[in-house]
Formats: structure tokens, C-alpha cells, sequence
């Protein structure tokens, strides 16, 4: 099994926890930039409340307003703000002119004194973000009457700065993370320039084209390159040794095995002298 380059093992973990951290980041960034957003959605509303409930004048058969007072696009059908002031039985006693044709639903009523902000969906036009705010009224004869106002606003304008937002900030730190990256895998490969010099030297040293590595290492790599370098000095001592052992054998063996070499020479003169000798014929009488 080839072994793992401890580079591409290091960037790898490196991507991972970049991914990790900048994904993080962007749900947090995403959390705040929406509340941030409904915040200034339900202050919007606020004061949309606000300007109708000073636009609103009590009269017998229910509430008038005064148009001066009140956003224009209050005026305009389907331009995603609307309002409407329903009375204690849930009656409409006032809309405004955009809800025509808009089938807006402001659900229940509220008590005096209660503040409601929801988001509905409402079908053809997406959500909408609804402001309610319960008010008692003294209208005739010092007899309080009690009135739900509701303003409503469309959440597409909203919820398209979102979707713009999130895909900006998804290419800003994709581009991040990219560019981080590449700035690590340079950083990388300098940094592990002297391993790549030791690995380098090792080869040489293993080829006989160096006896032992250089000395100027950092300081991480000093004290490896220290002790391969006393390695590779105790295994030339160490070999020295076995060819000064072996060449001191070899002179000691030289003299005994001439000695036997001249002996058996010498012995295998005198048996052919023998042998020659019992092979000569005798003289007769």
C-alpha cells in the first residue's frame, strides 16, 4: 500500500476544518443577519402601527383615519402593505385600499394591550410579516370599545435580500477558503523544503554519492540529521574495523597455509619418489 504524503494528509485535515469553521461562521452570520433583519422588520411595522392608530378617529359606526398620515403604499392595491382594523366581534371597520383582492388572514383577535408580530403564508403572494396590536377605545359616551389593528407587509423584497446575502456570503468565503488553501499548500511546500533536502541527501548517501549529511538543519531537523550523521559514522568505524579484522586474519592464516602448502608439496614429492623406486627392476645373480 503506497504510504500518505504527510502534505496532502495536512491539507486535507486543514480543508476539513476550514469547511467545518467556515460553515459554522456562515449559519452564525446567517442567524444574526436575519435577526437583524426581522428586528428591522418589526420596527417597519411598528411604526406603520403607530402612524394608523394616530391616523384613526373614533366615530358612531366604527373608525375613520386621515389619508395625509398614512404610507402611500397603503393607497395602492398589491403593493405588499396592508392594514386592517377589525372591532371586539371581529368586523372590519377599516382596510386599507391595498387589500383588494389580496385575501389577506390576520387570524385571531387581540386583547387591549397585546402585541403580536407573526409570519404567515399566504398564497399567491409567498409570507407576510403581521404586526398586531390590541387597543381599547372610548368612543361614545365614555363607553370603551375594543379594536384589533393589524399591518401586514410582504416578505419577498426581505426574503430576496436574504437569498442575496447568503449566496454573497457563501462566494465570499468560498473564495476564502480557496484562496486560504493555496496560501497554505505555498506555505507548505516551503516549509517542508528541508525535509525534502534530508530525503535528497539520505538518497545520496545510500547511492555513495555523500558520506554523511550536511550540517545546517532546523532546529526541529538538527537533532535527526545529528544522529543519522553519528549513524553513519559509527557504521564506517564499525566497517573499518571488519576489514582492518578480516585483513589482520587473512595476514595470520597466510603464513600457516604456506607452511601446509610447502609440506604437502613436499610429501607428495617424496611418495612419487617412492613409488618410482619400487617400480625398478632388480639385478640378477
Amino acid at each position: 500500500m503506497p504510504a500518505v504524503s504527510l502534505t496532502r494528509r495536512l491539507l486535507l485535515s486543514l480543508f476539513v476544518a476550514l469547511i467545518l469553521f467556515f460553515g459554522l461562521t456562515v449559519l452564525l452570520l446567517d442567524f444574526v443577519f436575519r435577526d437583524l433583519a426581522q428586528r428591522s422588520l418589526r420596527d417597519l411595522l411598528d411604526a406603520q402601527m403607530v402612524a394608523l392608530i394616530a391616523a384613526a378617529e373614533p366615530e358612531d359606526a366604527g373608525l375613520m383615519r386621515s389619508a395625509a398620515t398614512l404610507e402611500s403604499r397603503l393607497e395602492t392595491p398589491g403593493s405588499g402593505l396592508y392594514a386592517e382594523i377589525r372591532d371586539a366581534a371581529g368586523d372590519s371597520v377599516w382596510r386599507s385600499p391595498s387589500m383588494a383582492g389580496s385575501g389577506v388572514s390576520w387570524g385571531r383577535l387581540a386583547q387591549p394591550g397585546e402585541r403580536q408580530f407573526n409570519m404567515l403564508a399566504l398564497e399567491p403572494h409567498g409570507r407576510l410579516a403581521i404586526a398586531t396590536r390590541g387597543i381599547s377605545w372610548e368612543v361614545l359616551e365614555g363607553v370603551p370599545r375594543q379594536f384589533t389593528f393589524n399591518v401586514a407587509s410582504d416578505l419577498t423584497t426581505y426574503e430576496a435580500q436574504l437569498r442575496r446575502f447568503r449566496q454573497q456570503m457563501i462566494s465570499w468565503f468560498a473564495a476564502l477558503a480557496l484562496l486560504l488553501m493555496l496560501t497554505l499548500a505555498v506555505l507548505m511546500r516551503w516549509v517542508l523544503g528541508p525535509v525534502r533536502r534530508l530525503e535528497q541527501e539520505i538518497k545520496d548517501v545510500e547511492g555513495g554519492n555523500r558520506e554523511q549529511l550536511s550540517d545546517r538543519w532546523p532546529r526541529e531537523l538538527a537533532a535527526v540529521t545529528g544522529n543519522l550523521n553519528a549513524l553513519l559514522e559509527g557504521e564506517r568505524t564499525r566497517i573499518k574495523r571488519y576489514r582492518d579484522t578480516l585483513g589482520n586474519l587473512a595476514h595470520s592464516l597466510k603464513t600457516p597455509l604456506a607452511v601446509m602448502r610447502s609440506t604437502l608439496d613436499r610429501s607428495s614429492v617424496d611418495s612419487n619418489n617412492s613409488a618410482q623406486a619400487d617400480n625398478t627392476p632388480q639385478g640378477g645373480n
